[in-house]
């Protein structure tokens, strides 16, 4: 018989006992290769389990885990997880996957990657749970690089690659827990969190929410997971963020008012690099100077310093860290230059990211902004259509691609060619070029020195960014 885990549950007390009781020994990941599964299965084969699995191509993050000894099989096949008796799956593996239909009918124990991960975080004395619709994985990598500059030694599970830990994964002690908390069908109420953060609140991933205020009921839950003793960080000045009351923990604000417990004051730039001074309870804490560019992460380090904070760390000790914070890749990313031109990937998929990306490199060039963009899934192009429309307004050229499916199926109102009518309506110099190597020779064709080509998307864009070079 088929046998499920619900991490639902508020009784975590119940379910790490159960964990403790379950016997997994051999643990088969069916799409090993997602950011969050490689460094679930990395941080379970340190832990002593045999771990193996599979995904659709290999690739680098793969052959890392292949590097490490775990089994991976390219390719979805019912014999793969030979003898496995732990199935986890993520939730863009649909229900006829031959593996994860061949695991229901051995009644092998099977987890969705969310709930696992909440399963895995009972273990660790203070979970500290990173949300929003923007910015979680830039947090996660500031909050991680602080702790781990002030010996707290935690552990870190991070949606992207952060050159500090050589990648997705940190393996530190049992005390703190790092990780992002994604969304997305509430994957997010799995966590028991210490600290919770919320970054904004805005409207996405309507193939799966009603609407906004189903979002926030979302985000509202996920703040009320947080233990008593615990903090849930807002951010005052996102609308809706503020509005959010915890039911047990503390609230901690952050933002660019006076109001608020911990805001940033004279907030000035230097070609996209921020630097402001920052107070805590109306106390001037000192002056922080940002690494990476983009005002955008002026709220991201407000957030980090809430966090330390809530437990209790010296502020002005983690300034140093803070400050000399290098980003993730694919977060504004350099990838080199081309004829005097640089070349930047970021993962923005959202047009509130889009538009973020776009008012930086403004920021930091007298040039041309060139702007690639891949759609990332029908449902959120369609969703979003008006505000994708307005996102590109201060780019100089924009080039759409052919949207990314994913999980999805194709739907002709999410379509690139919709997508290009709507951006045609704001931005006169807009393109729509689906192969990949057509769009290459168009970027070379328009780009001069000093300007800034911009390859955005969450699917496999960044495949031009390095053939450009």
């Amino acid at each position: 018989m088929l046998f499920y885990i619900d991490l639902l549950m508020k009784n975590y007390t119940f379910n790490l006992f159960l964990h403790k009781n379950i016997y997994m020994k051999k643990i088969h990941f069916i799409g090993i290769g997602g950011i969050s599964m490689s460094a679930l299965a990395h941080l379970m084969k340190f832990n002593g389990y045999d771990v193996q699995g599979s995904d659709i191509e290999d690739t680098l993050i793969t052959q890392k885990l292949s590097n490490l000894g775990i089994k991976v099989y390219i390719g979805h096949k019912a014999n793969n997880i030979g003898v496995a008796d732990t199935i986890v799956y993520n939730s863009a593996i649909k229900q006829d996957n031959p593996e994860l239909m061949r695991a229901k009918e051995l009644g092998l124990l099977i987890f969705e990657r969310s709930k696992f991960l909440g399963m895995i975080a009972t273990e660790y004395n203070k979970v500290i749970s990173i949300s929003g619709m923007h910015g979680k994985t830039t947090t996660v990598g500031m909050v991680a690089q602080a702790l781990i500059g002030l010996k707290a030694n935690p552990t870190v599970h991070i949606g992207g690659e952060l050159s500090v830990i050589g990648g997705n994964l940190f393996i530190g002690g049992k005390n703190y827990f790092v990780t992002e908390a994604c969304e997305y069908k509430r994957n997010f109420l799995t966590l028991p969190n210490f600290i919770s953060v919320i970054l904004n609140i805005e409207k996405d991933h309507m193939d799966y929410y009603s609407d906004i205020e189903d979002i926030k009921n979302a985000f509202t839950q996920f703040a009320d997971n947080t233990s008593l003793g615990g903090a849930v960080v807002l951010n005052g000045d996102d609308n809706i963020v503020a509005n959010i009351k915890p039911e047990k923990a503390k609230s901690i604000t952050f933002g660019l008012s006076s109001n608020f417990d911990v805001y940033a004051n004279h907030i000035k730039h230097k070609k996209g690099h921020y630097n402001f001074n920052v107070y805590i309870k109306n106390k001037k804490i000192g002056k922080l100077k940002l690494s990476i560019v983009g005002k955008h992460n002026v709220y991201n380090a407000l957030a980090t310093i809430s966090v330390l904070y809530a437990l209790g760390f010296k502020i002005k000790s983690a300034f140093k860290y803070i400050s000399s914070f290098q980003g993730v890749k694919r977060r504004f990313e350099l990838i080199g230059k081309y004829n005097g031109a640089s070349v930047i990937s970021d993962y923005a998929h959202h047009p509130t990211e889009i538009a973020a990306v776009i008012k930086t490199a403004k920021e930091i060039t007298m040039g041309k902004i060139i702007c690639v963009f891949q759609p990332h899934t029908y449902t959120r192009t369609r969703a979003l259509l008006k505000e994708f429309g307005k996102c590109f307004i201060e780019a100089d050229t924009v080039i759409i691609a052919n949207v990314y499916a994913a999980r999805e199926n194709s739907i002709t109102e999410g379509s690139s060619q919709i997508l290009y009518n709507e951006v045609k309506k704001f931005t006169n110099n807009c393109l729509l070029i689906e192969d990949f190597s057509k769009i290459r020779e168009k970027v070379c064709e328009l780009v001069t020195k000093q300007d800034i080509i911009l390859i955005l998307g969450a699917g496999n864009i960044n495949i031009i960014a390095n053939e450009i070079l």
